[in-house]
């Protein structure tokens, strides 16, 4: 006599022959265990943004689009970098760096107006001003002078902060930016190409762009014409003497008392802070978050980005196809997966590319792949009406290696990688878990069948169990 529970039996084992089979080896989706799975990407050794605000994003992969609107990278930086990114600090616009003196009725000591000079040009943006001169002989020398400034207490105690770049250096021309006293004493940084960075007064030794030097005035020597004594500061000169000579200042400060860190780079294998840029040029930085608080509102231009990867994983759904069946045809492999992958690298008016290369972690052993080949310039060409494509099979060659399969990627092109592999069935479980927990599903060794039945059969279990003392054990 079949009794309820037998019922029930056949039900359950009715239900997941039926569909049971068809949702762990025949499924059309884009989800994929990328952990487990090929995952194929673009990598860009470095992406310049044109305008990063601080205050706007969050994300050094964020950029303007064309329409003005905010937009992301669909993309992610390589981990284990040491620097993320490259920045020129004469390309840091920041209120902070014009704000001197901080009495705003005198004046920006950035506006070419405010100075007056003697053998020598200013002239001033709204970010910069410059000096310059033209015609100076070995004796002589051409100066600019800001007298708006009138610092009585500790002045010793007071830090001479300049971002600049050198436009023009002749071979004798002695460049020095003087915290002046009442009485000609001075403290000054100096540029000299006759001189060495490592003197606590040199700033600079050539031509080039983004220095930044800051020291304590107790810490430079003083110089001048006053009665030896640096008692106060009541103008700011810059003197080029001896030969021509070119500086654009974007940024002065002689009130603070303090140095600022401006930012973590990487050197002699550890990150370290500095205070100081002496070399022209960008500076690597382990992070955007390690420059100084003062520019949380600032706009960084061309700002250059390192490592970037447009893993299949970070596209739309829509670009991702992962069909699992079957494997009829493949003695000794139950399933299979036919998996197409689009990449396409943004175009913007905002942003500039650098050295892409298609590239795939092979993730099985090359016997595995039955289908290895990409195509390009798809557009958004349905995968099943692509039909020029490039045989990548003799790619795979190495299990576990990093593979490049095209290294003359072009920004705004399509990039799809088609892969056809044979799998076990924990391989496939493996490939479609992707839970949080990640990590396949127990298995036994009895092939997808026997996997299935002892799911089955546990299920049948658990489940009469329960129908059992639903009706009082009976």
């Amino acid at each position: 006599m079949i009794n309820r529970q037998t019922i029930l039996s056949f039900a359950l084992v009715a239900l997941v022959l039926g569909g049971g089979l068809t949702d762990v080896v025949s499924a059309s989706n884009s989800t994929i265990n990328y952990e487990e799975g090929p995952d194929a990407y673009i990598y860009e050794e470095r992406v310049d943004v044109a305008a990063h605000n601080m205050t706007a994003m969050d994300s050094p992969l964020q950029y303007y689009g064309d329409n003005g609107e905010l937009r992301s990278l669909n993309a992610t930086q390589n981990s284990s970098l040491n620097e993320t990114v490259m920045v020129r600090y004469d390309k840091i616009d920041d209120e902070d760096l014009r704000k001197f003196p901080r009495s705003a009725e005198n004046g920006s000591a950035l506006d070419a107006g405010n100075w007056t000079t003697s053998s020598a040009s200013v002239s001033s943006t709204s970010t910069s001003l410059t000096v310059s001169t033209s015609g100076i002989a070995s004796g002589s020398s051409g100066t600019a002078t800001y007298d708006r400034v009138s610092i009585d207490s500790d002045p010793s105690k007071r830090v001479l902060f300049t971002v600049f770049n050198v436009d023009q250096l002749d071979s004798a021309a002695d460049v020095t930016i003087r915290a002046v006293d009442s009485d000609g004493d001075y403290k000054a940084a100096e540029i000299n190409s006759s001189a060495s960075t490592d003197s606590t007064h040199v700033a600079a030794t050539g031509q080039g762009n983004g220095y930044v030097f800051q020291q304590k005035l107790v810490d430079l020597p003083t110089e001048g014409s006053g009665d030896g004594t640096f008692d106060n500061i009541e103008s700011v000169e810059i003197v080029v003497s001896d030969a021509d000579a070119s500086v654009t200042l974007t940024g002065l400060d002689v009130e603070r008392k303090s140095t600022i860190e401006l930012g973590e780079t990487y050197e002699n294998g550890e990150a370290t802070s500095f205070t100081e840029v002496d070399s022209p040029g960008e500076v690597g930085l382990t992070s955007l978050d390690t420059l100084p608080s003062m520019f949380d509102d600032a706009t960084i231009e061309d700002l250059g980005v390192l490592g970037i990867e447009y893993r299949a994983s970070d596209q739309p759904a829509s670009d991702i196809s992962a069909n699992y069946t079957s494997a009829d045809n493949y003695a000794g492999y139950p399933s299979k997966l036919d998996l197409y992958q689009r990449i396409t690298v943004p175009t913007a008016i905002d942003i500039s590319h650098h050295n892409l290369e298609l590239r795939t972690e092979q993730k099985f052993i090359s016997e595995r792949y039955k289908v290895a080949r990409m195509a390009e310039g798809t557009g958004d060409t349905d995968f099943e009406n692509i039909s020029s494509w490039s045989d990548l099979s003799s790619t795979y060659n190495e299990n576990g290696a990093t593979h490049v399969l095209d290294a003359s990627i072009q920004p705004g092109q399509s990039y799809v990688v088609n892969t056809l592999l044979v799998l076990q069935d924990d391989e496939v479980r493996m490939l479609q878990d992707t839970s949080p927990a990640g990590g396949a599903a127990p298995v036994s060794d009895g092939g997808i069948f026997g996997s299935i039945w002892t799911w089955i059969t546990g299920a049948i279990a658990t489940l009469s169990l329960g129908y059992v003392k639903l009706r009082g054990g009976e």
